[in-house]
């Protein structure tokens, strides 16, 4: 089995091929401003060891904090994320639990050091405080313990493999989604002797050595199978690349157990993005993640119209083609690619005035490396008889609003205020102007001012239009 060992050294940038390729892959996508915007659930663990003193734990959150932001969180389509900072086995734990995608709160911006001189007192850290995201949550500390490598792993696979359902409601505690990839992100700058050593005594078990192996091997085979990815920062890295024990076990994990290895530098290293280090290990474990499918289709469809669905993938993509594509109630035709990742297609109705399904399938297309695309969620573009814009099912084959004796579906202007649902309606889908639940076409104040829209519209008759006032012709 090949290594997948990204090596970073101090007296330059050395990375293996498939690091660079996946690299080169992940930059210039242009609808998301995340460089990584595959599927997976992520789980982070920080060394709180006493080692890592004050102003390196410093250096260290600022890297988290910039990694979780190369990162494109989402519930369904994107990553979770979950961490928490170890240390010896009986000291505190901080947790950032469950697994969640507001683990990159958008909300929450700026550093803790931001001109980098190991200093935090100009920080320029915004939050929302509403306690979501790592700038929130995870307050790292440093603690004087030591450095118990297979305890944090053993810990870390027990988070990962926790099934409990408290409240029944069919998702775990911990926030783990089922059908993607789980990865486990360990951090360490344990020296020589603590990455080889094993314990005995009280400490058997908990340590280096053979009980990290161990652990590992526990860790890789938590909930069906878990990726591992193995980042070593200054002592840890200075082992690896200077002493042959440390060399020789870390390298049967990647050999044994397809560990992903990221070797950094120091702590006020790695958190420099000019260093590379940040999107180092972002892509390191983006290669991990599940490409994504996104569907863009319009919210509704009049008569035999062509409409354009976009095709977007997560990464750079080949071998798609039109006939990959599942579509019920028409066909499609007329695939072009727009960038390496995003094609858009031509949908024709096939005339039923049934609503169109749109589905890419999984594994139709592949990252040219090996690494194919998870199935996308199904898009239903509804029938519109009206050719307002407005899906018949969402306007309701039964619902007359204004009571005119005519279902919405068929009503050019479903509330009767005299401003037509077409004109109401947004070009991305229904509006609610004042936040209040109800869409503006069928809102009667849509902007929730006191003043009715029919009158607002300045219509000369619309007294005359609406005697009794209640803002319907």
């Amino acid at each position: 089995m090949p290594k997948k060992i990204n090596r970073f050294h101090r007296n330059g940038l050395r990375h293996l091929a498939q690091a660079s390729t996946l690299m080169s892959a992940l930059i210039g996508h242009e609808a998301f401003a995340q460089s990584c915007e595959g599927a997976a659930d992520i789980w982070f663990a920080n060394d709180e060891s006493g080692s890592v003193d004050a102003q390196e734990m410093v250096y260290a959150l600022d890297f988290f904090y910039k990694v979780a932001d190369e990162f494109l969180f989402e519930e369904i389509e994107g990553a979770k994320a979950a961490a928490f900072g170890w240390s010896v086995g009986d000291g505190p734990f901080d947790y950032v639990l469950p697994a969640s995608a507001s683990f990159g709160d958008l909300d929450d911006t700026g550093y803790l050091d931001p001109n980098g001189d190991g200093d935090a007192s100009d920080s320029s850290i915004v939050t929302d405080n509403d306690g979501q995201g790592i700038r929130e949550a995870y307050v790292a500390r440093t603690y004087g313990g030591g450095t118990w490598l297979a305890k944090a792993t053993n810990d870390l696979a027990s988070r990962i493999g926790n099934n409990n359902d408290s409240n029944a409601d069919g998702t775990t505690d911990n926030g783990r989604q089922s059908g993607i990839p789980q990865i486990a992100v360990l951090l360490t700058d344990a020296f020589d002797t603590q990455l080889t050593t094993a314990g005995s005594g009280a400490d058997a078990g908990q340590l280096g050595g053979s009980d990290w192996d161990t652990a590992i091997a526990n860790l890789v085979a938590t909930a069906g199978g878990t990726k591992m990815v193995l980042m070593l920062i200054d002592e840890a890295a200075d082992a690896y690349n200077n002493d042959a024990a440390t060399t020789s076990l870390i390298d049967s994990f990647v050999t044994n157990y397809d560990v992903s290895l990221f070797v950094g530098d120091t702590y006020a290293t790695i958190a420099d993005p000019v260093n590379n280090y940040i999107s180092g290990l972002s892509n390191t474990i983006c290669l991990l993640t599940d490409v994504v499918t996104r569907l863009q289709t319009p919210d509704a469809y009049s008569g035999l119209d062509t409409f354009t669905v976009t095709v977007e993938f997560s990464e750079d993509m080949v071998n798609f083609d039109v006939s990959d594509l599942v579509i019920g109630n028409g066909t499609a035709s007329n695939l072009v690619q727009i960038s390496p990742s995003t094609y858009t297609v031509d949908l024709t109705p096939d005339g039923s005035q049934l609503d169109i399904t749109v589905d890419v399938p999984a594994a139709v297309a592949d990252t040219g490396t090996g690494r194919d695309n998870r199935a996308s969620q199904q898009a239903i573009v509804q029938y519109d008889s009206d050719a307002d814009g407005i899906g018949d099912g969402d306007e309701g084959l039964t619902t007359d609003t204004d009571g005119d004796g005519v279902f919405d579906y068929l009503d050019l202007d479903s509330d009767n205020d005299g401003i037509p649902d077409a004109f109401e309606n947004g070009p991305d889908g229904e509006v609610d102007s004042d936040g209040g639940g109800v869409a503006d076409y069928l809102d009667l104040d849509s902007d929730a001012d006191g003043v009715l829209d029919l009158w607002e519209g300045g219509s000369a008759t619309a007294l005359t239009l609406d005697a009794n006032g209640d803002g319907r012709i």
